[in-house]
């Protein structure tokens, strides 16, 4: 399914396709790969440890497609900033009024040990799905017509940091204008939607909260976490841009130098880079709605964030 070159049609025989599609469906989550997979459920420690937060030293991917140490590190710096976030869950669970995230570091490390060229070379290409790719490809499930209780799948974009619950677990408590991306949400476990929706659908949201509250301790809390998840947003930027889409405009600046073209701006706006660089905008828009309190009676709103997690670190075309 997941194969090279990322274009194509690709044909997945019944002895394959029937099993996948019953999984799948008894799970709830499309047939394709998403974060869970390679993020998530992909790690396992180098040598047991009992104290803490496992370091990214200590830390190995259980599966790879080029066996790389650049595919390695791409996958768990997110997985370590995932294991950060589970105490912002566990207070999210326990007090619903507090919440702390401290994971740009995380993923800004990304940096250190993944090449940016390779990735987007020999790695990104294993993870696109049917549409995320250069060209639209199809996948054809064979034999599905042999089980009247399947259908043909509808989603399958492939592996997305927009796929993380964390991400949108923090989005949901901090104020109900930041909406669940449903479309991603499809491509989570179950009970992480559950949760999500959980926190999504609380009769007082914690926006509401604070601006009712008379404690000072409260609203600058709330402030600071808004802050440091802007922060966040502002890396996760910084990650696209460097690994998707500065390399995509030189693959086509290079694929038109060796065909005797010229790199119009049009076709560079047209590439994969232009049309992430306007999605990456549209999900600022929508999410500038997080309120910041610099006061008990004054409600501002975040100068300009960054919504990063819903596009992916991965998946991008």
């Amino acid at each position: 399914m997941h194969t090279l070159p990322p274009d194509g049609e690709v044909s997945i025989p019944a002895s394959i396709s029937l099993p996948l599609l019953r999984v799948s469906a008894e799970l709830d989550l499309p047939p394709v790969l998403s974060y869970s997979d390679d993020i998530l459920y992909n790690w396992t420690l180098k040598f047991p440890s009992v104290d803490g937060i496992p370091t990214l030293t200590n830390l190995r991917t259980q599966t790879s497609f080029t066996g790389s140490i650049d595919e390695e590190v791409f996958y768990l710096a997110p997985f370590h900033m995932e294991l950060h976030g589970a105490e912002a869950l566990r207070i999210m669970q326990d007090i619903l009024r507090d919440a702390q995230s401290g994971d740009t570091g995380c993923l800004l490390g990304v940096r250190e040990a993944c090449n940016l060229d390779f990735f987007y070379r020999n790695i990104r290409p294993w993870l696109v799905g049917v549409d995320s790719g250069p060209t639209p490809r199809t996948w054809v499930f064979e034999g599905i017509e042999q089980d009247p209780s399947l259908k043909v799948p509808t989603e399958l974009s492939g592996s997305s940091a927009a796929q993380s619950s964390l991400i949108q677990a923090l989005d949901a408590f901090l104020g109900p204008q930041l909406a669940i991306h449903h479309s991603d949400a499809l491509y989570m476990p179950r009970r992480h939607r559950a949760f999500i929706h959980h926190l999504s659908s609380t009769s007082q949201p914690l926006s509401d909260l604070v601006t009712e509250t008379t404690d000072p301790v409260l609203s600058e809390a709330y402030n600071a976490t808004v802050q440091a998840l802007k922060e966040f947003r502002d890396g996760h930027m910084i990650i696209v841009t460097l690994y998707i889409i500065g390399p995509s405009k030189r693959v086509a600046r290079e694929e038109a130098e060796a065909q005797g073209k010229e790199v119009a701006v049009a076709e560079l706006k047209g590439s994969a880079g232009g049309g992430l660089a306007r999605l990456l905008k549209d999900f600022r828009d929508r999410t500038t709605g997080a309120p910041s309190f610099t006061s008990l009676d004054e409600l501002l709103l975040v100068s300009q964030p960054i919504y990063a997690p819903s596009v992916l670190l991965l998946n991008l075309p």
